[in-house]
């Protein structure tokens, strides 16, 4: 009987069903926007390209269905969330006559407050690149969605235009692992087609990477609870890893925490993802604590995702705008700014003022990942003053929320906002589990639809300058041509210029992938041998030319060369021995000249060959952070066979021992009859930061040598081989050129420069100059030449400054000088840059413009020519109350003369 009945009842409902659906009228819509509450009674055949709005918040289809003809027929759900559709409606819903799938056979995505649902299959594939443009030439869509395509075959380098169907977004790079150019388009309300290619892309693309779109409104939350957000309606979310994902009901932005987690392999593997997040707070040292350039060094990273990319969040401004103005000279895609924005007690005028101005000076739309009114370090009033939640606490929390709230849903370059709520009780959105006076309204607040894409950036590209590098063999050197410029970078001109000659063209190569020349190594050719290069770009246009870079060739005999070396680096420069020894030579250095007033540097030598080639180096002390010159330095050089030499008259004796860190006694191979002049270097130098070789207790018959660092390097110093030279002082020739060799008094030479006169006239001389005491053990220090003369120079102690500590003592210093007449070395006469000062006329005080950070020697001379005063600022204020009014002379060593007027 039981089974009877049942069997009757199934004939009833299926009687019914077929009644029902029989009862069911049928609408189709075609080619149009369609906007209901609801349907009953109705079969909604939705063709086409057509969107379907349903608006009510229950019983949207009784006794309805609605079928999806095309992948262009959208169903949108305004007022109820992606969830309630996936388990209320999908089963109303049917994809070219199957039911709807979740992620099978449609989407169900979010859509400001509402949800969308799209008849495309999780095989669906939204963009087909063309290698014509206008849509024409071969094609393809085969990019699968999440993939990372970085090997496009016969479409690499070839794409020139594109169609993306609505509701994806495609990441392009001209590198295939994401790096060089890169631009992310967004097809957010329509299909996007775009018939002609940017010259940055034109021909251009390796690396292609599509995602599924999501319309999130600006309205997010910091956090992970599903308790806390889900009741304040957010649309998305983050939480300070990348161990989220986006769910129907908010869409996840992992962020990459601090500059070691999460992964990067973590973050790129996420699906149905869109954005990522750079650092938090790297601004702050128990945050994620980054440098800019350290953060720098890692955003190649973040483009390689083929994600939307956020910049670090800060709360110190100036930190984000020196990263986002160094991103944009290295080419590095930053699509917004992200802020924490924790502002008590500020008007709602004053947060739009002051996230105004972050968006003007950034270019980007904002992020404000982290904000409250306030925070539990902020000052502003409360009426509760123990900040609970007091009624009174919670009324003010939640008339300013909405003042604030207006701002940033109105403010169109505002993006996205995140709220944080454990600042506090009375800031609080959600306690307890129970939403807070401010955080119902936070919830009940519709924001906007977050993505504009009237603020869209466009990634601008700033063209860079290429390096070029030179490598040595037997017979033939090699230019190595680096050039930051991707795909844009088509060729190049490289030019040659012997000794003070004018450079030449020898090659000119229209071939992108030729980055590596040849040339003879001829020492024959002159004593300076330079190279430099330029790129050509796409566009047509040229670089500027690379720093250049080449070698130099002694001058002198078989026995004895020496000569000026020019160099506008802090790396290894190669000088070849015109003559070859028949074993290591030594090889010996004098202070540098102060074209570079502001870098302190030391010179170093390190021998590569033995008997033919030594490279020479300005090293610059460490904590100077130091990369490059912007002038070009000489440095002088002297090299003798090991031994005892006669320079005219002159006793040298050369030779080569290993020292390190402690004073080492060294013994001449043959006494002198007077106590001789001592130059001494590394001619292995293996250490990556600046040394030095100080010398002190010089007899006839030896020295005591060291190897000095700066004091902020704790680590041991090497055991190094070093050469030296001593010569007698006095007067003698080389290849028929005199030399002059002599000594100051003691302690003559301090951070006050001091003149060396030769005591006669040296046409063009090389003057090598080097400290013969060690009068301050524990400072460690170097010479450098103010200006060189053809009667005298002026010579000043420079001491490492690394702990901050300035004072040092007087040495005595050695010389020697000898004429280079009629010798060319390529080095151009110095030319001295007049010193700059304010105000003139002047009442007091000059301020002078000076970096020099050893502080300036300055006289005052009247237009007579007679000395007024003579003083050394440490700063840069020089007092003139104390001279009457007139015209006067301002000299200092390394500047011109210039005038001024005193009142």
């Amino acid at each position: 009987m039981r089974n009877k009945i049942t069997c009757f009842i199934l004939f009833v409902f299926s009687i019914f069903t077929v009644f029902a659906q029989n009862s069911r009228t049928t609408i189709t819509l075609t080619g149009s926007v369609v906007t209901v509450a609801s349907y009953t009674d109705n079969e909604v055949i939705v063709n086409g390209a057509t969107e379907l709005h349903l608006t009510a918040t229950s019983n949207l289809l009784n006794n309805s269905i609605v079928k999806l003809n095309s992948v262009d027929s959208w169903l949108f759900i305004d007022n109820l969330r992606p969830q309630y559709v996936i388990d209320s409606l999908l089963s109303k819903i049917y994809i070219n006559d199957q039911v709807a799938s979740y992620r099978s056979n449609c989407r169900v995505s979010i859509y400001k407050h509402g949800a969308v649902v799209i008849p495309q299959s999780s095989s669906f594939q939204p963009l087909t690149v063309y290698t014509e443009q206008n849509f024409s030439g071969d094609s393809t869509s085969d990019y699968s969605l999440f993939t990372f395509n970085n090997s496009l075959g016969s479409f690499d380098n070839k794409i020139r235009s594109f169609k993306l169907k609505r509701g994806y977004m495609v990441t392009f790079a001209t590198s295939s692992d994401g790096m060089g150019y890169s631009r992310v388009f967004i097809a957010d309300t329509k299909d996007m087609e775009v018939p002609i290619m940017s010259d940055l892309l034109d021909k251009k693309i390796s690396f292609i990477r599509v995602l599924q779109w999501e319309w999130v409104t600006k309205k997010g939350w910091a956090g992970y609870n599903t308790a806390d957000y889900i009741p304040l309606k957010t649309t998305w979310r983050y939480d300070w890893s990348a161990g989220g994902s986006t769910t129907s009901a908010v869409e996840y932005v992992p962020i990459r925490q601090n500059g070691g987690w999460p992964g990067w392999d973590e973050i790129k593997g996420k699906q149905y993802v869109t954005h990522v997040l750079g650092f938090n707070e790297p601004d702050h040292t128990e945050q994620s604590n980054l440098t800019v350039s350290e953060a720098l060094a890692q955003w190649p990273n973040m483009m390689k995702t083929g994600l939307r990319i956020g910049s670090p969040a800060c709360t110190n401004f100036s930190w984000l705008y020196q990263f986002m103005d160094s991103c944009k000279a290295k080419n590095y895609r930053v699509d917004y700014v992200a802020v924490h924005a924790y502002w008590g007690g500020k008007s709602p005028q004053n947060w739009y003022n002051d996230l105004k101005y972050i968006h003007d000076r950034t270019g980007r739309p904002i992020w404000i990942t982290e904000w409250n009114n306030g925070a539990n370090w902020t000052s502003e009033w409360w009426p509760t003053s123990d900040h609970s939640l007091s009624a009174e606490n919670a009324a003010k929390q939640l008339n300013d929320i909405k003042g604030i709230l207006q701002v940033l849903d109105t403010a169109s370059f505002i993006e996205r906002y995140s709220i944080y709520n454990w600042v506090q009780d009375c800031r609080a959105m959600v306690l307890n589990g129970v939403l807070t006076p401010a955080g119902q309204y936070y919830a009940d607040n519709n924001s906007v639809m977050a993505y504009n894409p009237k603020n869209e950036v466009v990634p601008t590209f700033v063209y860079g300058d290429p390096s070029l590098s030179v490598s040595f063999g037997t017979k033939n050197l090699t230019l190595t041509i680096s050039d930051p410029n991707y795909e844009n970078f088509v060729g190049a001109i490289v030019e040659k210029k012997i000794d003070d000659g004018d450079y030449t063209v020898i090659y000119d190569s229209n071939d992108s992938f030729t980055k590596n020349f040849s040339d003879t190594l001829n020492l024959s050719l002159g004593n300076k041998i330079r190279y430099r290069v330029r790129s050509k770009f796409a566009n047509g246009n040229l670089s500027n030319y690379s720093s250049d870079v080449g070698f130099d060739v002694t001058s002198g005999n078989s026995t004895i060369q020496y000569g000026k070396m020019s160099v506008s680096n802090v790396g290894w420069n190669a000088l070849y021995f015109k003559n070859t020894y028949s074993a290591s030579p030594a090889v010996v250095l004098g202070a540098p000249t102060n074209s570079n007033f502001s870098a302190l540097l030391v010179p170093r030598a390190k021998l590569i060959s033995s008997t033919s080639r030594v490279n020479l180096q300005l090293a610059a002390w460490n904590y100077q952070n130091i990369t490059s010159l912007s002038k070009e330095e000489t440095i002088p050089y002297f090299v003798l066979p090991t031994g005892t030499s006669d320079l005219g008259g002159l006793k040298a004796v050369a030779g080569k021992t290993s020292i390190n860190g402690n004073w080492t006694s060294v013994t001449f191979a043959s006494p002198f009859d007077t106590i001789p002049v001592v130059f001494a270097n590394q001619l292995l130098a293996t250490t990556t930061y600046a040394t030095t070789v100080r010398v002190r207790n010089i007899t006839k018959t030896g020295f005591q040598a060291k190897i000095q660092k700066e004091s902020a390097i704790k680590s041991t110093l090497p055991t190094e081989l070093i050469s030296y030279v001593a010569v007698a002082p006095g007067t003698g020739t080389v290849d028929g050129k005199k030399i002059i060799v002599g000594k100051t008094p003691d302690k003559a030479v301090s951070s006050i420069y001091s003149s060396i006169v030769y005591g006669d006239s040296i046409p063009n001389p090389l003057f090598l100059s080097q400290m013969q005491t060690c009068n301050d053990d524990t400072v460690t220090a170097g010479l450098r030449c103010l200006s060189i003369y053809d009667k005298y120079s002026n010579v000043v102690k420079q001491r490492e400054k690394s702990t901050g500590v300035m004072t040092q003592s007087a040495e005595m210093v050695g010389w020697l000088v000898m004429d280079m007449s009629n010798i060319s070395n390529g080095i151009n006469q110095i030319l001295l840059p007049e010193l700059e000062f304010y105000p003139n006329p002047v009442n007091d005080v000059i301020h002078i413009n000076t970096k020099n950070i050893s502080g300036l020697n300055v006289e005052i001379y009247n237009l007579m020519g007679i000395l007024i005063k003579r003083t050394f600022i440490s700063g840069n204020k020089l007092i003139v109350s104390d001279i009457p009014p007139g015209c006067y002379l301002l000299k200092s060593s390394g500047y011109k003369a210039v005038k001024f007027i005193k009142l």
